[in-house]
């Protein structure tokens, strides 16, 4: 049987206003067979939820805070994103990583989102590689202190998105039978975490993805679908990258 793929597209800050947010939205053609979430600036969470015209896409917050409320400014509580009509929330990214944020953090927000309803994309991944194989326990780390909060009951409602920093960007990303052999060890912490719960959590790629060597990522990779910035933000390139999938 076909494994079901979720793509999920991470504007990061971009575009700059509403209307180019819903042009980019409208330019995307999602093929049968493929889930799409779409995170874009929480600021326009609300809008393009309400004026999506696709059921069969849904959106995600790029990132939330830990408490429900209280005297926290410029923060976003998972309920709120909720409220809206977010269904995602991701935590953890690379990029809140190098901002500072620390792994109780992170650990803090997956729980919130699972809790609020929320399914939380948990974002792992190593700065470099090293011939000894000490990134593994790195990854290692981050993934069983960022499911601190995460209970059997609640795994349901995350997803892991590894993302190896030294890929984002390259022009050689990891290679398919390297991505297979780590997603394996991933499966493997999951399966010592939650027993046989822990292998239905699905886990997705990210790094430098693009229509060329997406197929690959998912068949060899044996991920469940893919993580995606900058090619998200192009919706010619995104497209074909969808279409790419839906026939792998």
């Amino acid at each position: 049987m076909k494994k079901s793929l979720l793509v999920v597209a991470n504007w990061k800050l971009h575009p700059k206003t509403l209307k180019e947010a819903k042009s980019l939205l409208s330019a995307y053609s999602l093929p049968r067979g493929l889930s799409l979430v779409v995170c874009p600036p929480s600021v326009f969470l609300a809008s393009l939820q309400k004026g999506s015209k696709s059921g069969r896409i849904a959106f995600g917050a790029q990132n939330i805070f830990y408490e429900k409320e209280g005297p926290y400014t410029g923060e976003l509580a998972a309920g709120m994103v909720e409220d809206v009509g977010a269904h995602y929330a991701l935590v953890g990214h690379a990029e809140r990583r190098k901002e500072g944020e620390t792994d109780e953090e992170i650990a803090r927000k997956a729980g919130a989102a699972a809790r609020a309803g929320l399914t939380a994309i948990l974002c792992i991944g190593e700065r470099e590689r090293d011939e000894h194989g000490f990134y593994l326990n790195h990854l290692k780390s981050q993934l069983e202190k960022g499911l601190a909060e995460i209970t059997p009951a609640l795994l349901k409602r995350v997803i892991i998105a590894y993302e190896p920093l030294w890929a984002i960007g390259a022009s050689s990303p990891i290679t398919p039978r390297d991505l297979e052999e780590t997603v394996l060890y991933l499966r493997k912490i999951l399966h010592s975490l939650y027993k046989g719960k822990g292998l239905a959590a699905p886990v997705l790629y990210g790094g430098s993805v693009s229509a060329e060597n997406a197929a690959s990522f998912v068949n060899t990779g044996d991920v469940n679908g893919l993580l995606v910035g900058r090619e998200s933000l192009k919706p010619a390139s995104f497209n074909a990258l969808l279409d790419t999938l839906a026939h792998a």
